[in-house]
């Protein structure tokens, strides 16, 4: 989800980040035009909506699985983090917790007065899109709103108003100060790393089970371990083994509670079946992915490098994009008498690209910039020994 300094950047990690974001790009795209793929609101008539409802039904779904993606995005923070931290010094380590906050928040704030803009600006009707969408800027916006929200709003409370995909934020920061604070003990007391590993995860469970943190939290704070303990323990595995594993974060990327291919985790988990069933696939996609010989190939190539370099970009600004500008162009297809999908499917076809476009703009002039003003920021309260 967030960008790391290029000396720590993995060409796999950043291709598998660049299809996840594409991922969550196509749940949005879902929720607003198909709602019926995800059903969170009860299942589709099969009549009225057979395409829907079979996709719906099936192990499919991972193609549009935004949940998974999510945690696919906390995995690979633990995992990056722990590979940036580990060996380092106190101080160092210390440096990387005082430039988290400004480098994510930065973005954040800009995101969310983008949003406000969006609110502000353009009226759009969405009463014949899903139920989803037509709750978008339904409160009393305002510029200075949207700066508190994105400045710390997001962070301490994962209240995210103006941009709901903001909720991931308050577990990104949280979620990088543990891992560094485990890094951190992990230099000191090499032998441990395991115990702490364990210790950690079984306080998070108990936090998680007594209500302190709440189900989203506990999970993503979770995937944040696992990915400490993929990068710290897992090695190459063979190339069956990799795919067999893939094959297995897929089919549990695609859980719904409502889903057919998914009935036999209902009467084990019940309503948490979805959250658990995307947390096992985000931790086995990546596991996976990391230690598979052809993908790390494919990584390579300037296609996923690109999807990777504007990733966290595009999670930011593509909502405001979908709600605004596919959401109109939408309306003025239907207001011709076209065929529904037909317009939904040309909305996103000419905004996907759009999409894109805009995040290459942001990373340029909002999000690169932040990376640099955090390093100057750790520089400033923490000076380079001589």
């Amino acid at each position: 989800m967030n960008a790391q300094p290029a000396a720590a950047k993995l060409a796999p990690v950043e291709a598998i980040r660049g299809l996840a974001c594409l991922q969550v790009v196509c749940s949005h795209f879902a929720l607003v035009f198909w709602p019926w793929l995800h059903a969170f609101w009860g299942v589709a008539d099969p009549d009225d909506h057979p395409v829907q409802r079979f996709v719906h039904d099936s192990p499919f779904a991972f193609l549009y699985s935004g949940s998974a993606a999510v945690f696919i995005f906390f995995v690979l923070s633990g995992y990056i983090l722990t590979h940036v931290a580990f060996g380092r010094s106190g101080r160092d380590v210390f440096g990387l917790v005082l430039k988290r906050y400004p480098r994510l928040a930065l973005p954040c704030i800009a995101a969310c007065v983008f949003a406000w803009a969006v609110i502000e600006w353009m009226n759009v009707d969405y009463s014949d899109l899903s139920v989803w969408i037509q709750g978008y800027g339904d409160f009393p916006a305002s510029f200075f709103g949207a700066l508190r929200n994105g400045a710390w709003e997001v962070f301490i409370t994962g209240q995210s108003r103006y941009n709901p995909i903001l909720w991931t934020m308050r577990i990104e920061l949280w979620g990088s100060w543990m891992i560094f604070a485990l890094c951190y003990a992990f230099n000191r007391w090499t032998r441990l790393r395991m115990l702490l590993l364990l210790a950690c995860a079984g306080a998070l469970a108990w936090l998680g089970a007594t209500k302190v943190l709440d189900e989203e939290m506990t999970y993503g704070l979770l995937a944040f371990v696992i990915g400490s303990m993929v990068r710290l323990y897992l090695r190459d595995m063979s190339g069956i083994a990799s795919l067999l594993m893939l094959a297995a974060g897929l089919y549990f990327a695609g859980v719904h509670n409502t889903s057919a291919s998914y009935a036999w985790m209902q009467p084990l988990l019940g309503e948490h079946a979805y959250m658990v069933g995307n947390f096992i696939a985000g931790a086995l996609i990546v596991a996976a992915l990391l230690h598979n010989a052809l993908f790390a190939k494919l990584a390579a190539t300037r296609l996923l490098m690109f999807l990777g370099k504007v990733s966290f970009s595009v999670y930011l600004i593509h909502l405001c994009i979908v709600a605004s500008l596919a959401a109109m162009i939408f309306n003025a297809l239907q207001a011709r008498d076209w065929d529904y999908d037909v317009s939904a499917i040309i909305a996103c076809a000419i905004v996907l690209p759009v999409i894109y476009f805009a995040a290459m703009v942001f990373h340029r002039f909002v999000d690169s910039p932040a990376i640099t003003f955090s390093n100057k920021f750790r520089d400033r309260l923490l000076p380079r020994r001589r």
